[in-house]
């Protein structure tokens, strides 16, 4: 599950706030782990719920 933040600003109040979304996408080769910095893409429908497959790991997570 990939999870992209954004923060838009408040039309009144121009408080800016935080907006995350959750996507899930097609890992083929299980190659991600939690916490990857990944570039995905649309697709055509894989399954009910999983519109986008992985384009690349930008950056991989260290633990």
């Amino acid at each position: 599950v990939a999870e992209i933040e954004r923060f838009p600003t408040h039309p009144i109040y121009k408080k800016v706030q935080s907006r995350k979304k959750r996507y899930k996408f097609h890992d083929e080769h299980e190659v991600t782990k939690e916490g990857d910095i990944v570039k995905i893409i649309e697709c055509r429908p894989l399954s009910r719920d999983k519109f986008f497959r992985l384009l690349e790991v930008v950056e991989s997570a260290t633990k």
